[in-house]
């Protein structure tokens, strides 16, 4: 079996924390170890192949415009130079819509093509309604999304979904046979994300002593960084000795006014920490109490995955595919937009200590039942025994 992953971004764990692409790297990782699997991806530079951690990557040619992507999702695998047909794969398997093109290009062809669907057509029709700011970037930003997906879309055989909730949610807008999908949940590595991880280096940078500790990873309007300073807000009237740190390209300018003054101080109460490399996550997640992410719409976030496997409980919305991954044996789920319950509800477990400790138990064994990368590995194994078959 041989297969030819698609994937807009590849390279070093160190360097894939963002977005989905850790989960590409963890995926690929694995299945190198049992199949033949070669990526495709692209560069700021002429067309070459390299070897990543033992796995052949072809980079394809990328003019270095990174912005234009950002608008126009200009296709980094449209000058993949004839590297599919030298390799011919059983299997064509795109982490991005950019892969669309290539379907269509080897259409005809008797490669089956697989398309891992990642994000919800709800991101789209909701903006309005969650982002004051939504003017005609994001119009033109979400319409080439649509383009270039529609063109994946139509040229696949098969297609991934990690939760019932987006599977449901592609039939219904594109009017597809559920016979063409397989559900796979994304997964993590839980000998790096997990508990006891030592904290003391992190604690020492961001000045943490004896506080109560929340973390998150809620940054703009749709990961609802606005519903996080207002429930924060609440929880610092009831518990002063509670800092919250946030991970991400978050910033507060836009939204300083839901900072209230008389009871945070935002310099000191919270800690954006930006980025952070998958290496330094776990420790983050074993500071904290709890990890909190009120995301008005969500598939399937990694970060929570990853909190449930270091055994740190969450408090979230019901958005999206959350309610899938996370039961009231790991945290708690909340009405979208209901931060006064969110805040209470945060409140409620901070106070008490033992239930806590029960739910961190019960997120460790969801996620080495649940989400163990060798897991997510076989079932792809089988979905591309069964597609070849």
């Amino acid at each position: 079996m041989k297969v030819l992953m698609i994937s807009r971004k590849f390279g070093p764990l160190g360097t894939m924390s963002f977005g989905p692409f850790s989960m590409v790297y963890k995926l690929v990782k694995g299945l190198n170890e049992k199949i033949d699997i070669s990526i495709l991806s692209s560069h700021l530079g002429l067309p070459t192949k390299e070897n990543v951690e033992g796995i052949s990557v072809y980079r394809t040619f990328f003019p270095p415009i990174d912005d234009l992507t950002k608008w126009f999702f200009m296709p980094h695998v449209i000058f993949e130079n004839g590297i599919v047909k030298k390799i011919f794969p059983d299997i064509l398997h795109s982490q991005d819509i950019e892969g669309g093109i290539i379907f269509k290009k080897y259409r005809s062809t008797k490669m089956k093509k697989v398309f891992a669907i990642k994000s919800s057509i709800s991101f789209r029709s909701k903006s309005k309604e969650r982002n004051p700011e939504y003017g005609l970037k994001h119009r033109i930003y979400f319409r080439t999304i649509d383009f270039w997906e529609r063109i994946a879309i139509n040229n696949a055989d098969f297609f991934i979904t990690p939760t019932i909730f987006l599977r449901n949610e592609m039939i219904e807008h594109y009017r597809l046979d559920e016979s063409r999908f397989f559900r796979i949940m994304n997964g993590t590595f839980t000998d790096l994300f997990r508990p006891e991880t030592d904290v003391s280096k992190i604690k020492k940078k961001l000045g943490i002593k004896n506080e109560r500790v929340l973390f998150s990873t809620s940054a703009g309007w749709r990961k609802g960084l606005d519903a996080l300073l207002k429930a924060f807000n609440i929880i610092k009237k009831s518990n002063p000795n509670t800092k919250l740190i946030i991970a991400g390209r978050s910033k507060l300018d836009v939204f300083e006014k839901f900072v209230d003054p008389k009871v945070v101080d935002k310099t000191k109460d919270i800690i954006l920490v930006g980025n952070v490399s998958n290496y330094d996550f776990p420790m983050y997640y074993n500071l904290a109490d709890l990890f909190l992410l009120p995301s008005y719409m969500e598939t399937q976030p990694n970060t929570l995955i990853e909190s449930l496997s270091c055994g740190t409980p969450v408090v979230t919305f019901k958005s999206g595919g959350c309610p899938e991954l996370v039961s009231k044996k790991e945290g708690v789920l909340v009405e979208v937009g209901d931060v006064e319950d969110f805040a209470h509800t945060t409140i409620n477990l901070l106070d008490n200590k033992t239930k806590l400790r029960k739910l961190g138990i019960e997120c460790r064994e969801r996620a080495l039942r649940d989400y163990r990368i060798e897991k997510i590995v076989d079932e792809h194994i089988k979905m591309y025994e069964q597609i070849i078959e």
